[in-house]
């Protein structure tokens, strides 16, 4: 029996393609580690070094969870935390906008 879902190929060209792909993706496997390595490669291919940064920026959004209001860091040793809020240098402007469009 064929699935109806789109097949997608996890070689995105561009930030579009990453984005269709999250909008069509409804088993969330968006979270799993291997379209995080995609991404990645996305970031490490491409030239334009805004796009790079907003790559940056999904992969910092895809570890950063809060409870209760509070960021909690995926990551934490002492004082050293990953990910925190000053990552996002731009105040929030392209999770925004992403957000806004869903």
């Amino acid at each position: 029996m064929k699935s109806s879902k789109p097949y997608y190929k996890m070689d995105f060209k561009n930030l579009d393609e990453y984005y269709e792909y999250l909008e069509n993706d409804t088993n969330f496997q968006y979270l799993d580690l291997n379209t995080y390595k995609y991404i990645t490669a996305l970031r490490d291919k491409i030239k334009d070094e805004n796009t790079k940064k907003l790559c940056s920026y999904e992969l910092f959004f895809a570890d950063f969870s809060i409870e209760e209001g509070k960021h909690i860091p995926k990551f934490q040793s002492g004082a050293n935390a990953y990910p925190t809020l000053e990552l996002f240098d731009d105040n929030f402007d392209y999770i925004k906008t992403r957000a806004n469009k869903i």
